[in-house]
Parts: structure tokens; C-alpha cells; sequence
């Protein structure tokens, strides 16, 4: 899509400006910035799951932004090729790793034909020089950090209890059923004391099960086969759980003796059971 933007800019363009080598730099560190920031609008990817937009983001962030980033990329390379070979075809080095870094050192020419374009005095010079390490310092730094801070406000949205029910169902739609069932895992908070004597000490994710493993006092499983109707009931008639069930998943619940740590008893549970 970059690429796109850039062509797109050498078929619609005349300009004949040329471009120096400080104020290049700085310009791509702007368009770099700019570009890393409107990346941000990825933070909102929760709210287009639950708003059905999800695909206008993906839309934003992977064609739109790549195409203006070309764009304005290939016309300051343009100018910085004027300036360095008195010719504006040098500026496919600005899409080519390390091959970039020619033009950008590419020593200025005395101009044959076109005029020095104007630049204001924070992109020349010293000044210049700092204000584009520091737009690319900046530009780093939050494509770094996004898909933490996405996977963080996913997380965190699918904890608020009013709101679990519609992103868990956006969740399946946007990142299917076993990222789902990693994020539930990652955002329950363990130990978790029941109130008839169970531990939930572990909650994981074999494939397509959701295993919940509890620490009970052991009694040879009467008590196991007194919660499995509850626990079965319970599982089957709770909305959340049924997206889960209706996408084949399986549900185990798995009680470990708090004495010696063997397993007491387990309860499957799954869409079969329940009857969908």
C-alpha cells in the first residue's frame, strides 16, 4: 500500500522542487510520526468489534494510512533526488532498506533546473537534526507499545461484567475462539474461594477446552457428583458460556484433593450436553 501512495504521487505530481539533506530527514520523521500516530485509532479495536466497524478500522489502519504515507514519502524523496542527482527517480531509494540511507547522505548538487524548496528553520540545521530523531524516536515508541496497550483495553473491557456478554461475542467474530478463551483466561484473577468449599486455583486452555481446576477437601467424589448438576445447569444456561458451547468448544471442571493433590473428580460439559 505504500508503494501504491508513492506511484500514486509520481503520475499525479510536477513539481520541481529540491529537497536538502537535513530537512529530508526531518519530513520523514514527521511523515513517520504521523503516520505511527493515526496507528493509534487501533486502540478503539474493542469498540469496532461490539460496533460491527471493525472492518472500516482494518480499512484505515492497513490501506489508507499506507497510501498517505507513500505519498507524501515519495514527493519529499523526489525532491531530495533533485537535489543530490538533478533527477527525480532517486526517490525509489527511500523504499529500499538500506539504500535509503544513500539519498539521505547523498551530498546537494548545484541546482540545473527547479528552485530550493522553502523549509522552515525548525527542519534546518542542528534544530532540524533533533526534531526528526525525535519524531522517530516518538514513532517508535508507540508502534512499539500498541499492541500491548490494545491487548491491555481488550482485556480489560472483557472484565466489566455490563459489557462481558457483547465483546465476548465480539471477541469470537474478531479473534475466534481460541483467542477468546486465552483473553478469559488471562483476565481471571486466581485463587478464587467459593462459597461451598471450592478453590478455583487454575483456569487454562487445552485446544479447545476451558479447564477450571479447583482444590476441595477430599470425600471420595460425593461431593464432585453433588456439584455436576448445578455446575452442568449453571453452564449450559449461562449466555457467555453459550457462545463458547456454540462454537464447539468444551468446558471441564476438574477438583483436586487439597490433601494429597489427586484428582477427586471432573465434570465435562459441552454443547452435546447441554442440548443446543
Amino acid at each position: 500500500m505504500t508503494v501504491a501512495g508513492a506511484l500514486l504521487a509520481a503520475r499525479t505530481t510536477e513539481r520541481n522542487g529540491r529537497l536538502p539533506r537535513v530537512p529530508y530527514f526531518a519530513y520523514q520523521g514527521l511523515i513517520f510520526f504521523s503516520a505511527s500516530l493515526a496507528s493509534q485509532v487501533a486502540l478503539i479495536m474493542p469498540f469496532a468489534m461490539v460496533g460491527g466497524f471493525l472492518i472500516l478500522l482494518f480499512a484505515f489502519t492497513l490501506i489508507f494510512v499506507p497510501v498517505i504515507a507513500g505519498y507524501f514519502t515519495s514527493l519529499i524523496a523526489m525532491a531530495r533526488s533533485r537535489d543530490a542527482f538533478d533527477h527525480p527517480y532517486g526517490a525509489i531509494l527511500a523504499f529500499i532498506p538500506l539504500a535509503n540511507l544513500y539519498l539521505l547522505f547523498a551530498t546537494n548538487r548545484e541546482p540545473v533546473f527547479g528552485r530550493q524548496t522553502q523549509s522552515s528553520y525548525l527542519l534546518n540545521g542542528g534544530l532540524g537534526i533533533a526534531v526528526g530523531l525525535v519524531l522517530a524516536a516518538s514513532g517508535i515508541a508507540l508502534n512499539r507499545t500498541l499492541p500491548a496497550r490494545v491487548e491491555r483495553l481488550t482485556t480489560a473491557i472483557l472484565s466489566e461484567p455490563d459489557m462481558q456478554g457483547p465483546t465476548l461475542e465480539a471477541l469470537l467474530r474478531g479473534k475466534g475462539l481460541t483467542k477468546t478463551m486465552d483473553i478469559m483466561v488471562e483476565s481471571m484473577k486466581l485463587p478464587l474461594k467459593l462459597d461451598d468449599g471450592r478453590i478455583l486455583i487454575e483456569m487454562e486452555r487445552h485446544g479447545t477446552t476451558l479447564m477450571y481446576v479447583y482444590s476441595v477437601v477430599s470425600d471420595d467424589g460425593a461431593s464432585v457428583a453433588q456439584w455436576s448438576e448445578t455446575l452442568v445447569e449453571g453452564n449450559c444456561t449461562d449466555p457467555d458460556l453459550r457462545l463458547l458451547f456454540e462454537e464447539s468448544a468444551t468446558i471441564e471442571h476438574v477438583f483436586l484433593s487439597r490433601n494429597d493433590g489427586y484428582e477427586d473428580g471432573r465434570i465435562r460439559v459441552d454443547r452435546e450436553i447441554c442440548g443446543y
